[in-house]
């Protein structure tokens, strides 16, 4: 699952750097593929499958996330 550090702070994290590494116009789906084929087998793959079923704005955001940690 995704940690609730992450999602609970996430506005705090998409004004570090690690954010601002991501350009600013990939594509959405892209990211959320991308973010949900490097989580899919992970333990977070279930959560991130209810945020990105029931809030899409928070789904891009944490796709960002989840790209900028594997420098992508």
């Amino acid at each position: 699952m995704l940690s609730f550090n992450v999602i609970n702070n996430i506005d705090i994290l998409k004004t570090s750097q690690g954010i601002q590494a991501v350009p600013e116009n990939l594509n959405e789906k892209f990211c959320i593929f991308f973010t949900d084929t490097l989580l899919s087998n992970t333990r977070q793959y279930e959560r991130w499958k209810e945020i990105r079923q029931n809030d899409p704005s928070l789904a891009m955001r944490v796709a960002k996330l989840v790209m900028a940690r594997h420098d992508l």
